[in-house]
């Protein structure tokens, strides 16, 4: 008689048990381990310096993209602090998507110069979705400018004021909460067109004038891919769609941020790879510095003859990054 298989007869509550006990000690053994893996350490820092190395010019260029428009960030802000027209609105915008470029801009540069492209390519959606962003609040002047600051009220207060319902805590008081949730309905009722099918709090709703009519005499609902268009950046689409896995960690992402060949898986940062994040990162800079910039004033001004002049710098500078990580690296 052929003899059985060997089966556990542990249940799961003792097994469960089991585990609890012991995963104590391995956590602090674990613990302990990682606080001295000087090899490991070591191995990072030869990666990071041969990244660098492999592409001098081009992070050269990269950096003084950063500085650039850190430096031309304060002068915006100045500006829009300072001066109170009919093109404040726009000016408030154009700050924020400015802002918040910069700093995915710098996000990518660490996370790339780490030798962890997959997560630079992540944000570098987000850089991308800024400068079409720019583009059509720039284009679109105090009337679009105001429906995208709208938005973003009316958007940020229902995610603060469900995260309260849930959790009955949160950065803004609750009563607060309840006057931007009256604010909210008033905007949504004045800005959500006639001809929609959609609210103007759903995805995008800010860029609803832009849309066309259909047949059926409703507007088209805004999408980010109609938007591209709208703004010229189609051309990038298939790099949007590869990125847009990989921000949601969907199977093909997953795969692409972790296979690297037959026999050999991603756990950490690689060498890989940073060039090709690093070309549209710099593009998607130029566009959102030209937009933010040459959109700023309502007229050619002192302010707007400078601020043009800077934006001119930081777009050659970008230009010449992407054609450096574009040429042949300096060391393999």
């Amino acid at each position: 008689m052929a003899e059985k298989p060997y089966r556990s007869v542990m249940s799961g509550a003792r097994f469960h048990r089991l585990i609890m006990q012991e995963s104590v000690g391995a956590a602090r053994r674990i613990l302990a381990a990682s606080k001295n893996h000087e090899r490991q350490a070591a191995t990072y820092a030869r990666m990071r310096a041969e990244i660098y190395d492999r592409w001098v010019q081009g992070w050269e260029y990269f950096d003084a993209v950063i500085y650039a428009m850190q430096q031309n960030g304060v002068l915006l802000l100045q500006r829009d602090d300072e001066v109170e027209d009919d093109h404040s609105e726009v000016r408030r915008a154009l700050s924020l998507i400015h802002s918040s470029g910069t700093i995915v801009l710098y996000e990518i540069r660490t996370l790339l110069a780490a030798g962890l492209w997959s997560g630079g390519a992540a944000r570098w959606r987000a850089l991308h979705e800024l400068a079409v962003t720019a583009k059509l609040v720039a284009e679109g002047e105090r009337a679009m400018a105001t429906r995208y600051l709208s938005h973003g009220f009316v958007v940020q207060t229902d995610r603060l004021l469900k995260y309260w319902e849930a959790h009955g805590r949160g950065p803004v008081a609750h009563h607060e909460l309840l006057k931007r949730q009256e604010r909210c309905r008033q905007l949504i009722d004045e800005l959500t067109l006639p001809e929609e099918s959609r609210s103007f709090r759903d995805s995008y709703g800010w860029a609803a004038p832009l849309m066309p009519i259909s047949r059926s005499g409703k507007r088209i609902p805004p999408t980010f891919d109609r938007l591209e268009k709208l703004a010229g950046l189609e051309q990038l689409r298939l790099l949007v769609s590869g990125a847009h896995g990989l921000v949601h960690a969907d199977s093909a992402g997953s795969a692409a941020a972790v296979v690297m060949g037959d026999d050999a898986w991603a756990l950490g940062p690689v060498p890989n790879f940073a060039e090709t994040v690093a070309r549209p990162a710099l593009m998607s800079a130029i566009h959102c510095i030209g937009s933010t910039h040459l959109g700023f004033e309502s007229e050619i001004n002192d302010f707007a003859q400078d601020i043009g002049l800077l934006a001119g710098a930081a777009m050659k500078l970008a230009g010449w990054g992407v054609e450096a990580f574009e040429s042949e690296p300096s060391s393999s």
